[in-house]
């Protein structure tokens, strides 16, 4: 709706003289201009998702290019998006039925690999710390 608003930009100036509904300003366009662009990654990864035969390791691919891209904005809105994925990817990472799925991608079992040496390592450290009484 956005990218239709800015395609009819010339039409809004021409006839914000007698129509103050279409009166916008350069801020205002360029605020829209930002808010598409923030909006990008995110799209292009929701339409990918909703294709057919999309595996969960094809979604965490998906997902880990609009992180990227999202890190290459510097807008608010981007930064808002890239904060509140990175805390859904932690409660996704945690979910026993998105390991397996990653498990069996090859593309991602190094990841799956690290995060349980990760928390292997953590448990042992603990354990040898209250073997220890520290």
């Amino acid at each position: 709706m956005l990218v239709r608003v800015t395609e009819l930009k010339e039409f809004c100036m021409e006839m914000s003289p007698g129509n103050q509904e279409l009166s916008l300003n350069e801020e205002q366009w360029e605020e829209i201009a930002q808010v598409i662009d923030s909006l990008r990654p995110p799209k292009e990864a929701m339409t990918y998702v909703q294709g057919s035969q999309v595996t969960v390791g094809d979604f965490f691919l998906s997902w880990m290019r609009c992180k990227v891209d999202l890190c290459k904005k510097s807008t608010d809105l981007a930064k808002i998006l890239l904060e509140n994925m990175n805390e859904r990817e932690e409660a996704l990472m945690e979910t026993d039925c998105f390991r397996s799925a990653m498990f069996m991608d090859p593309r991602y079992f190094f990841l799956l690999i690290l995060v349980f040496l990760s928390d292997c390592i953590l448990t042992r450290v603990k354990s040898m710390l209250s073997e220890a009484d520290i």
